[in-house]
């Protein structure tokens, strides 16, 4: 099923929401939803979809070959690198509308909201065995560089697509009022 389907549906049975898709606009700068309540749009959104990269150099992987049939590939963690750029690229679709805006984050593959978290917040905390708080600050600078995309954008919706769960986190008053009206029932943590 196409990404952009499974949200509609998804958004349609869960919330009681119609999203009715915008058509692209010549420049590609356009939200891919709006959402319409009693004729009035109460939101736009932006589907962004994180997939899987199958390791190879062009994803910035280090691949050494150990033998005819025996490979290796490692990287260093980028996934809240990959997050921020989705919502900078999803609030460049959506600058231009006045209408609340909605990034939605669907994930289809091994990253999670803690990604999302470190993206937003600029680190992420560990707990060790004797309960003391290791915080990982490599992500500062991608928290500093999304500082100014999060305060143009209402909300954000982080989706799990193989459980359906999923995460609304509010940047606004907007964002908090769509939140409470729309979706706040348990899916939502």
């Amino acid at each position: 099923m196409e990404y952009e389907t499974f949200i509609e549906i998804y958004f349609k049975e869960q919330f009681g929401l119609t999203l009715r898709k915008i058509p692209e606009h010549p420049s590609g700068k356009s939200p891919d939803f709006e959402c319409i309540e009693d004729g009035l749009c109460i939101f736009v959104a932006e589907l962004k979809t994180i997939t899987d990269h199958l390791p190879s150099e062009a994803t910035r992987w280090t691949m050494t070959q150990h033998s005819d049939v025996e490979m290796s590939a490692v990287r260093d963690d980028n996934s809240p690198n990959r997050v921020a750029n989705l919502i900078e690229k999803a609030h460049m679709q959506l600058r231009t509308r006045t209408e609340p805006k909605l990034v939605i984050l669907l994930n289809d593959a091994g990253l999670d909201i803690l990604d999302l978290k470190e993206a937003i917040d600029g680190y992420l905390d560990y707990r060790n065995q004797s309960t003391k708080i290791l915080r990982n600050t490599k992500s500062a600078y991608i928290a500093k560089r999304l500082q100014p995309t999060l305060a143009e954008l209402d909300a954000i919706i982080w989706m799990e697509k193989r459980s359906s769960r999923y995460h609304y986190l509010f940047n606004s008053e907007r964002g908090m009022q769509i939140g409470f009206s729309y979706f706040s029932n348990e899916g939502s943590q």
